[in-house]
């Protein structure tokens, strides 16, 4: 006969007689056919006692009985999954080993286990993404319980990847691009481009994180850019953009004049030209014609733009000249010779006056397309007719008036 013992070291056994017996040379009186004693269970396992009963006739017959002691919880151990592991599929089949010198019976999050030798398993649904630690109870046959807490990490779904920059396509002129976005999984382990491992960083909701990936490397037109989000199970969810590199300059040439007037605009003809296309093209003019005087020169830069951020200029010298230039000669009425010192003066937007050299000759730059002309002198004494004329400029040439010939007031 053998009994198992749940954690005491004594037991009581009741037994009826009809005569007398011992249990290990132990005499032990019968009432009513009946025993009962201790025994002391020295050994962990089994422990063993031999009973014998004797007759009145000295006939005696003899059983054996074999107690065992557990006093020593079961050891479990969960071989799969690997504890602090990421699991990819549900159901989850939890598995491991035991030992126990009595039969063990094993739990899992309250799902019974089954057994084949010292192997156990249980299958557990409805599990969901995030951590989970599974609850693992063995419990013998002398009611030893061991306890264990298993973790885990559920991830089911590949990751979620959002581009924030650039948008694609998109159009740049650097040699390299640095890429911006989220992933949002589970076990997200890195986000990489063209073999450039970004950085990660913690977002605001569970399981998002912000990538930033820096470097990417790119050649001259089009580049498709693969973005790979991979999780602790190896699944990859791959997004792709198109990003074209330009680096070439825009090509700009301007055709016009060299020289500028204050009334009389400069027409220029300006073409940019680019690979793709060009965004937009500025022109800075410095020393504005409004304060400009004649002689200054005026420093014109146009620049080019191209879709790409691409910027060339060329700049172009535009002299400010005069309107014109207005000449003649005074001259004697009476025998038509020249007229030294004569008083000319020229009125217009402004008023200049000069007088005439030997030759009787004299000449103004004019900024205006029209002026006064006014003539006179002192001959011997007498002064002479005054002469006045309106005169019509001939911008960026020289204008000659008819000869201004004066006549000494009082001569006869």
């Amino acid at each position: 006969m053998s009994i198992q013992l749940r954690r005491r070291s004594r037991l009581l056994i009741p037994r009826r007689l009809s005569s007398r017996r011992t249990i290990r040379r132990t005499s032990l009186e019968r009432s009513s056919g009946a025993f009962a004693t201790d025994v002391s269970l020295n050994t962990e396992g089994a422990n063993s006692f031999t009973l014998v009963a004797t007759d009145a006739a000295t006939n005696s017959s003899t059983t054996t009985v074999t107690i065992t002691r557990d006093t020593i919880a079961p050891t479990v151990v969960v071989a799969s999954p690997a504890k602090s592991s990421v699991v990819g599929t549900v159901p989850v089949v939890v598995s491991g080993t035991f030992s126990d010198a009595t039969a063990v019976r094993i739990t899992v999050d309250g799902v019974a286990a089954t057994a084949s030798g010292t192997a156990w398993q249980a299958s557990i649904s409805g599990l969901g993404e995030g951590p989970h630690v599974f609850a693992v109870e063995a419990t013998d046959a002398a009611g030893n319980i061991t306890d264990l807490q298993h973790d885990v990490t559920i991830d089911l779904n590949p990751p979620i990847v959002t581009i924030v920059s650039p948008v694609s396509p998109a159009l740049t002129k650097e040699a390299t691009l640095t890429i911006t976005g989220t992933a949002v999984d589970v076990s997200l382990v890195s986000v990489k481009a063209n073999a450039i491992v970004g950085t990660l960083e913690a977002d605001a909701n569970t399981y998002e994180k912000k990538f930033t990936i820096t470097g990417v490397p790119l050649t001259e037109g089009d580049n498709t850019l693969h973005v790979i989000a991979t999780d602790a199970i190896s699944r990859t969810t791959d997004k792709t953009i198109l990003v074209t590199r330009d680096s070439t300059l825009p090509v700009v040439s301007v055709v016009g004049p060299d020289q500028v007037t204050r009334s009389h605009a400069a027409h220029l003809v300006v073409t940019a030209t680019d690979n793709l296309a060009v965004k937009d093209v500025a022109f800075f003019l410095f020393n504005a014609p409004t304060t400009a005087v004649v002689g200054d020169t005026l420093s014109l830069t146009i620049t080019a733009t191209d879709t790409a951020g691409n910027i060339a200029s060329i700049n172009k010298s535009i002299r400010f000249v005069a309107e014109g230039a207005l000449t003649g000669q005074v001259l004697l009425d009476v025998n038509g010779r020249p007229i030294a010192g004569a008083h000319v003066v020229m009125t217009g937007s402004e008023t200049k006056d000069t007088v005439t050299d030997a030759r009787g000759h004299y000449a103004f730059p004019v900024n205006d397309q029209n002026v006064v002309m006014t003539i006179d002198t002192t001959i011997n004494g007498l002064p002479t007719t005054t002469i006045e004329r309106v005169v019509a400029i001939q911008s960026g040439a020289g204008t000659v008036p008819v000869d201004a010939r004066l006549t000494p007031m009082g001569q006869s």
